[in-house]
């Protein structure tokens, strides 16, 4: 039984990472492509072989070529970025998963050595005080780690606020520059104000 376990991982992670090869195939030829358009386009502006150059072919076809090649290079694009946010994703998705297996066993072994300060309690003080010592110190780490999480949480929300506001002084102070710039020009010129 637990040797069908083993092989079964490694076959997931061959297939996992035949997949991610595949990917990656994709996006270089998804490069590839575009380069090789993009060099087309220099040349003569056209793909085919022995195209007259831009300057013998009519303007419609050279707006048409444009138009085509345009739509192409736009269509592989957004496959590109499809693939890279997939790819992103799907990194992101292991390392959550994890995290939240790192946390599970992080609080298995919590609640072991909790209960391992319990007993070594036990022997200057009742069961039972012990157990409440070490619940209130737990829960007093608990809540400092808790209030310290929020603190940064909020500066981060907030610093987007600031951004925001350092954007705005930003935008007044050009503006005044702006106006400055105006009456010196007005005065250098002998305008009225």
């Amino acid at each position: 039984m637990d040797s069908d376990l083993t092989t079964e991982q490694p076959r997931t992670n061959q297939s996992e990472q035949a997949h991610s090869r595949s990917e990656q195939l994709r996006v270089e030829q998804l490069k590839a492509e575009r380069f090789h358009i993009k060099q087309m386009a220099t040349v003569n502006g056209s793909d085919q072989p022995g195209a007259p150059t831009n300057a013998r072919r009519p303007l419609s076809t050279i707006a048409a070529g444009i138009a085509r090649d345009s739509r192409f290079l736009a269509e592989q694009e957004i496959l590109l970025v499809k693939t890279e946010a997939k790819e992103t994703a799907v990194g992101a998705g292991k390392g959550l998963a994890m995290l939240l297996a790192g946390s599970s066993i992080l609080t298995a072994s919590l609640v072991c050595l909790l209960a391992a300060a319990v007993m070594a309690l036990r022997g200057y003080l009742p069961l039972w005080a012990a157990t409440l010592a070490v619940g209130v110190a737990a829960t007093l780490v608990a809540v400092g780690i808790m209030r310290w999480g929020i603190t940064k949480f909020t500066s981060g929300l907030l610093g987007d606020s600031q951004i925001m506001d350092q954007l705005d002084r930003d935008e007044g102070a050009a503006a005044t520059a702006h106006d400055r710039n105006k009456d010196s020009q007005r005065d250098q010129n002998g305008a009225p104000r």
